[in-house]
């Protein structure tokens, strides 16, 4: 909870089902390209 206190704004990029406990690279990569698209237009 002390992490979501620092920001300001928690962005929601896109919604997967996990098959597994580690996070794929593919995914990850997408989120980063979203939150750059979502902050190149603010």
């Amino acid at each position: 909870m002390d992490r979501v206190k620092k920001f300001k704004q928690i962005i929601l990029t896109h919604g997967f089902i996990k098959k597994e406990q580690k996070t794929s690279r593919k995914e990850i990569e997408r989120a980063k390209s979203i939150r750059k698209i979502w902050r190149s237009k603010r």
